[in-house]
Protein backbone atom coordinates (compact mmCIF):
# COMPACT_ATOMS: atom_id res chain seq x y z
CA UNK A 1 0.00 0.00 0.00
CA UNK A 2 3.41 2.70 0.22
CA UNK A 3 5.52 2.64 -2.70
CA UNK A 4 8.29 3.50 0.59
CA UNK A 5 9.36 3.02 4.00
CA UNK A 6 8.33 7.41 4.43
CA UNK A 7 4.61 6.60 2.65
CA UNK A 8 4.26 3.69 5.01
CA UNK A 9 4.69 5.48 7.93
CA UNK A 10 2.49 8.26 7.02
CA UNK A 11 -0.29 5.71 6.49
CA UNK A 12 0.91 3.90 9.83
CA UNK A 13 0.30 7.33 11.47
CA UNK A 14 -3.14 8.02 9.72
CA UNK A 15 -4.23 4.56 11.15
CA UNK A 16 -3.16 4.97 14.54
CA UNK A 17 -4.89 8.55 14.67
CA UNK A 18 -7.71 9.14 17.58
CA UNK A 19 -10.05 10.40 14.30
CA UNK A 20 -10.13 7.53 12.33
CA UNK A 21 -12.13 4.78 13.18
CA UNK A 22 -12.01 1.24 11.45
CA UNK A 23 -15.66 1.93 11.71
CA UNK A 24 -15.85 4.95 9.63
CA UNK A 25 -13.57 3.60 7.18
CA UNK A 26 -15.84 1.04 6.02
CA UNK A 27 -19.02 3.28 6.31
CA UNK A 28 -16.77 5.37 3.69
CA UNK A 29 -15.94 2.55 1.17
CA UNK A 30 -19.67 1.03 1.71
CA UNK A 31 -21.01 4.42 0.79
CA UNK A 32 -18.96 4.66 -2.55
CA UNK A 33 -19.72 0.89 -3.16
CA UNK A 34 -22.78 1.80 -2.65
CA UNK A 35 -22.69 4.66 -5.41
CA UNK A 36 -20.64 2.63 -7.88
CA UNK A 37 -23.60 -0.15 -7.72
CA UNK A 38 -26.68 1.90 -8.59
CA UNK A 39 -28.15 0.49 -11.74
CA UNK A 40 -26.40 -2.77 -11.48
CA UNK A 41 -26.72 -6.17 -10.97
CA UNK A 42 -24.49 -6.81 -7.76
CA UNK A 43 -23.06 -10.03 -6.85
CA UNK A 44 -22.13 -9.63 -3.18
CA UNK A 45 -20.01 -12.11 -1.80
CA UNK A 46 -19.26 -13.24 1.51
CA UNK A 47 -17.12 -15.39 3.40
CA UNK A 48 -14.66 -15.93 6.86
CA UNK A 49 -11.07 -15.65 6.99
CA UNK A 50 -8.86 -16.55 9.76
CA UNK A 51 -6.05 -14.73 11.03
CA UNK A 52 -4.01 -17.36 13.63
CA UNK A 53 -0.76 -16.07 15.38
CA UNK A 54 0.82 -19.12 16.13
CA UNK A 55 3.85 -18.42 17.75
CA UNK A 56 3.05 -14.96 18.37
CA UNK A 57 1.20 -15.07 21.95
CA UNK A 58 3.97 -12.86 23.20
CA UNK A 59 3.77 -9.96 21.03
CA UNK A 60 -0.77 -10.82 20.30
CA UNK A 61 -2.15 -9.01 23.25
CA UNK A 62 -6.23 -8.31 22.68
CA UNK A 63 -6.39 -11.47 20.39
CA UNK A 64 -8.54 -13.82 21.62
CA UNK A 65 -8.82 -17.86 20.62
CA UNK A 66 -8.48 -19.00 16.80
CA UNK A 67 -9.70 -21.52 15.06
CA UNK A 68 -8.07 -24.44 16.88
CA UNK A 69 -9.11 -23.09 20.20
CA UNK A 70 -5.44 -22.53 21.61
CA UNK A 71 -3.78 -19.97 19.53
CA UNK A 72 -4.56 -16.39 19.58
CA UNK A 73 -6.30 -15.01 16.35
CA UNK A 74 -9.50 -13.43 14.91
CA UNK A 75 -11.50 -13.56 12.33
CA UNK A 76 -12.58 -11.40 9.11
CA UNK A 77 -15.82 -11.62 7.51
CA UNK A 78 -15.73 -9.63 4.55
CA UNK A 79 -18.49 -8.98 1.83
CA UNK A 80 -17.38 -7.30 -1.98
CA UNK A 81 -19.40 -6.09 -4.37
CA UNK A 82 -18.60 -7.68 -8.55
CA UNK A 83 -21.00 -6.47 -11.20
CA UNK A 84 -22.59 -9.69 -12.44
CA UNK A 85 -22.78 -8.89 -16.26
CA UNK A 86 -19.09 -7.81 -16.35
CA UNK A 87 -17.35 -9.30 -13.37
CA UNK A 88 -15.70 -6.09 -12.05
CA UNK A 89 -15.00 -5.55 -8.91
CA UNK A 90 -17.36 -2.59 -7.69
CA UNK A 91 -15.62 -2.62 -4.10
CA UNK A 92 -16.08 -3.50 -0.48
CA UNK A 93 -19.34 -3.48 1.31
CA UNK A 94 -18.49 -4.09 4.62
CA UNK A 95 -16.90 -6.54 7.52
CA UNK A 96 -17.20 -7.87 10.55
CA UNK A 97 -14.88 -8.90 12.70
CA UNK A 98 -14.86 -11.59 15.02
CA UNK A 99 -12.69 -12.01 18.49
CA UNK A 100 -13.97 -15.18 20.35
CA UNK A 101 -13.67 -13.71 23.99
CA UNK A 102 -16.34 -16.25 25.02
CA UNK A 103 -15.30 -19.94 25.50
CA UNK A 104 -16.64 -22.49 23.34
CA UNK A 105 -20.20 -23.34 23.74
CA UNK A 106 -21.51 -27.07 24.63
CA UNK A 107 -24.90 -26.01 23.92
CA UNK A 108 -25.31 -23.23 20.92
CA UNK A 109 -28.51 -24.75 19.83
CA UNK A 110 -30.67 -22.86 22.83
CA UNK A 111 -28.90 -19.46 22.04
CA UNK A 112 -30.76 -16.74 20.03
CA UNK A 113 -29.17 -16.48 16.72
CA UNK A 114 -28.04 -13.07 17.68
CA UNK A 115 -25.97 -14.64 20.00
CA UNK A 116 -23.83 -16.99 17.21
CA UNK A 117 -21.04 -16.58 15.22
CA UNK A 118 -23.41 -17.53 12.27
CA UNK A 119 -25.07 -14.58 13.02
CA UNK A 120 -22.28 -12.75 11.00
CA UNK A 121 -24.43 -14.32 7.41
CA UNK A 122 -27.48 -12.45 8.24
CA UNK A 123 -26.16 -9.30 9.31
CA UNK A 124 -23.56 -9.06 5.88
CA UNK A 125 -26.53 -9.70 4.10
CA UNK A 126 -28.52 -6.84 6.17
CA UNK A 127 -25.91 -4.72 5.13
CA UNK A 128 -25.41 -5.33 1.57
CA UNK A 129 -29.21 -4.82 1.32
CA UNK A 130 -28.65 -1.28 2.86
CA UNK A 131 -25.06 -0.21 1.25
CA UNK A 132 -26.16 -1.61 -2.37
CA UNK A 133 -29.93 -0.34 -1.67
CA UNK A 134 -29.64 1.52 -5.15
CA UNK A 135 -28.35 -1.64 -7.28
CA UNK A 136 -31.04 -3.31 -9.98
CA UNK A 137 -30.86 -6.70 -8.24
CA UNK A 138 -28.36 -8.13 -5.59
CA UNK A 139 -27.31 -11.72 -5.46
CA UNK A 140 -26.01 -13.30 -2.57
CA UNK A 141 -23.63 -15.32 -2.69
CA UNK A 142 -21.84 -17.55 0.36
CA UNK A 143 -20.02 -20.75 0.84
CA UNK A 144 -22.26 -24.26 2.65
CA UNK A 145 -21.45 -22.47 6.07
CA UNK A 146 -24.63 -20.20 5.54
CA UNK A 147 -27.01 -23.01 4.86
CA UNK A 148 -27.68 -23.60 8.58
CA UNK A 149 -28.36 -19.58 8.59
CA UNK A 150 -32.03 -18.87 6.53
CA UNK A 151 -29.67 -16.16 4.40
CA UNK A 152 -32.79 -15.62 2.73
CA UNK A 153 -34.14 -13.05 5.31
CA UNK A 154 -33.29 -10.80 7.83
CA UNK A 155 -34.76 -9.50 10.18
CA UNK A 156 -38.30 -10.57 9.10
CA UNK A 157 -38.09 -8.70 5.62
CA UNK A 158 -36.78 -10.57 2.55
CA UNK A 159 -33.03 -9.22 1.26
Amino acid sequence: MAEDRNEALIFGRFLDHGAVSHAEMLTATGGYTGQRAIGRHVLAIQDTTEFNFAGHTASKSGFERSGNDGDPGLFLHPTIAIDAVHGGMIGLVGTQVLNRTEPKSENSGSRAIENKESYRWLLAAEEAREVLAGAASITMVGDREVSGVSAARCGGRAV
